[in-house]
């Protein structure tokens, strides 16, 4: 099994920096590969079975944004065609959608890769929210921190926000 940790540098948010470590000693066997700031995502380039992308700081998220844009079509079809696993956790998911609105009204463009889902921010104000999700037959259980809200998401999307 081959997993690519996306923007390790910036993507560091609550302890995310442990979880990876946590996911690595879960998966000995595994091959971590990390993928840096100003480099092509590797599951672009070869097959990749788990893309695992942590959480950010909104001006990291449109930093993230900024960098993935050149390459939201490429992201759209490994998705659809179900190349490889993506667990995003925390804000990271609210990148596949239309746009992320600020709290000042504006909006920053999404990558689209889930028409139709966006995210309101509303800083100050932080959300905590514990979360129990289904994925196969398992149960999982979350935890997010964040300053925004994602509206739209798809009843069939498997997603842990």
């Amino acid at each position: 099994m081959k997993i690519e940790i996306l923007y390790p540098e910036i993507c560091t948010l609550y302890g995310d920096k442990g979880n990876t470590m946590y996911l690595q000693k879960c998966l000995p066997d595994a091959e971590f590969v990390t993928t840096g700031l100003n480099e092509k995502p590797l599951f672009l380039r070869e097959n990749i079975d788990m893309v695992y992308m942590c959480s950010m700081s909104e001006k990291s998220q449109e930093l993230v944004l900024d960098r993935l844009m050149q390459y939201k079509d490429e992201i759209a079809a490994c998705m659809k065609d179900g190349k490889a696993l993506f667990l995003l956790v925390g804000n990271s998911m609210e990148l596949l959608g239309d746009y992320i609105k600020r709290e000042d009204g504006t909006r920053v463009t999404g990558l689209g890769v889930v028409p139709g889902m966006y995210s309101v921010r509303q800083a100050p104000n932080r959300f905590n929210t514990l979360i129990k999700a289904k994925f196969n037959d398992m149960t999982l259980i979350g935890y997010t921190s964040r300053f925004a809200h994602t509206y739209g998401i798809p009843e069939d999307m498997t997603c842990l926000l």
